[in-house]
C-alpha cells in the first residue's frame, strides 16, 4: 500500500490545528477549522484508495470506516465536513466577547465602587471618561476580558441531525471546543494510520 497521501493529509490536519491556535481573527479561525475538517476527512478518502486492490485490505478499510461511524465525535466531524462542503450550513457559531468584574479568590476585592460601560464585551468609561473601579477593602478588583469564542454547532445532513458530540471512544466528554475536537480526532487518526501500517506489514 502507498500511504504517502493519507500521511500527507494527516500532516495537513496537524498543521491546521496549529493554524487554528494561532488565528488572529474569528474569520481566520473558522477558515482554519474548515481546513482541518477537509484534511481529516482526506485521511479516510485517500486511505480508501490506497487500500483497494485486495480483499483483505478492502475489508480492513470497511471496518475502519464502520468504527468511525460508531464514534460520535468522529462521525460528527465527518458530517460537519459534508455540511461545510455540500450545503450552506454554518458549522460553527461565534459567541460575543464578555467582561466580568469582581469574584475570584480571597485575595481579590469583594467590595468596590464602579462607574463603567461595556460595549460588545469591551470595558469602557461613562461619558467619555475612563472606567472607574475603586476597591473599598484595599484589595485589587479582578477584571476578566474574554474575546469572542468560536463554538461547534449541530449539523444536519439528509434530514438527520448530528449534535455536538459528548462521547468519544466509548467515554463521555465535555462539550469540546473546535481545538479540543480536532486534537481528539488527530489522536484517533494517528491510531488509524498505525492500524493500517500493521495490516500492511502482515
Amino acid at each position: 500500500m502507498n500511504l504517502k497521501k493519507p500521511e500527507r493529509r494527516f500532516e495537513q490536519a496537524t498543521q491546521a490545528i496549529v493554524n487554528i491556535k494561532n488565528s488572529k481573527t474569528v474569520n481566520e479561525y473558522e477558515d482554519n477549522w474548515r481546513s482541518f475538517l477537509t484534511s481529516a476527512n482526506g485521511v479516510y478518502s485517500t486511505l480508501e484508495q490506497a487500500m483497494k486492490g485486495s480483499e483483505r485490505t478492502e475489508q480492513a478499510f470497511k471496518r475502519l470506516k464502520a468504527e468511525r461511524k460508531k464514534d460520535p465525535l468522529m462521525q460528527y466531524l465527518h458530517q460537519a465536513r459534508n455540511a461545510e462542503e455540500h450545503s450552506i450550513q454554518e458549522v460553527t457559531e461565534t459567541v460575543p466577547g464578555a467582561t466580568t468584574i469582581g469574584g475570584g479568590g480571597p485575595e481579590f476585592s469583594k467590595a468596590f465602587r464602579a462607574s463603567f460601560s461595556i460595549n460588545n464585551g469591551v470595558l469602557g468609561g461613562v461619558g467619555g471618561n475612563p472606567p472607574e473601579i475603586s476597591p473599598l477593602d484595599g484589595k485589587p478588583v479582578l477584571i476578566k476580558q474574554i474575546g469572542p469564542q468560536v463554538k461547534l454547532k449541530s449539523v444536519t445532513n439528509y434530514g438527520k441531525k448530528y449534535p455536538v458530540p459528548r462521547e468519544h471512544k466509548g467515554k463521555e466528554i465535555e462539550i469540546p471546543t473546535p481545538i479540543e475536537a480536532a486534537e481528539f480526532a488527530l489522536s484517533y487518526l494517528s491510531e488509524v494510520l498505525e492500524k493500517v501500517r500493521k495490516i500492511e506489514a502482515r
